[in-house]
This record gives structure tokens, sequence and C-alpha cells, in this order.
């Protein structure tokens, strides 16, 4: 396997992290709804300028996966995350939260919180 870097974004790299949503969450068109919609970039730079968002990217080397994390009172909410389906199973989704974790302590979260859907049996065995 080859090394991994995950590292914070800058609202410069919204456009980055749009794109990975829509390659990692984001639904085939026919099955999108108004709310389903994959992140254009200029929401994710919305979402990040909001006091104490923020967002790290995975790259191994090339950028992987994302999680994208709001404020939530004394928590920090994992609002999405995503692992490219060719990068799935090296770890990068614990990294990922790993490093959402170490952010939230920086800032004085006491939990991370996540939904996760029933049926989502990768997400589930990751969280």
């Amino acid at each position: 396997m080859s090394a991994v870097d995950v590292a914070p974004a800058s609202i410069a790299e919204a456009e980055l992290l749009a794109a990975l949503h829509a390659a990692t969450i984001g639904l085939e068109p026919a099955a999108r709804s108004a709310d389903s919609s994959p992140w254009s970039p200029a929401f994710v730079a919305r979402v990040l300028a909001l006091p104490g968002a923020f967002a790290e990217i995975a790259r191994a080397p090339e950028p992987a996966g994302f999680v994208l994390c709001l404020p939530a009172g004394d928590a920090v909410d994992i609002a999405a995350i995503g692992v490219l389906a060719a990068a799935r199973r090296r770890g990068l989704g614990r990294r990922l939260i790993a490093a959402a974790a170490a952010q939230a302590r920086k800032l004085g979260a006491e939990r991370l919180m996540l939904e996760v859907a029933a049926d989502n049996s990768a997400a589930l065995a990751l969280y």
C-alpha cells in the first residue's frame, strides 16, 4: 500500500471536496432528490466558512477521501465522510475519522457524532 497523508483542507479546496463528495456519496442522477444532490463547490465553501467547521483530505498519493465536520454544541458532527471505491479497504476511513477526532479535541469537543443508515453495513463496520 502506498503512503497515505491526511491533512486539513482549506476553502480553496472546495472544488476538490465537492468532487470527492460526488464520487463517494453522490447518488446516481436517477436516484437523486432535491436534498441528496452532490454538493457544489460554492456550498462546500460556505460550509467551511462557518465558525468551527473543518475538513480533512486523504491522499494516497492522489486525493482519495474526505471528511467534513461541523460544530454541534459540545460535539463535532461528521456531516460527510467518503472514500473513493478504488481506495477502500485500506484504512483511509479510519485515518479520516482519527484526523477528525484529533481536530475536534483541539476545538474542545467532547465527542463526535455521525448518522449512518441502518442498511449501510460497510459504514456500520467502520464506525
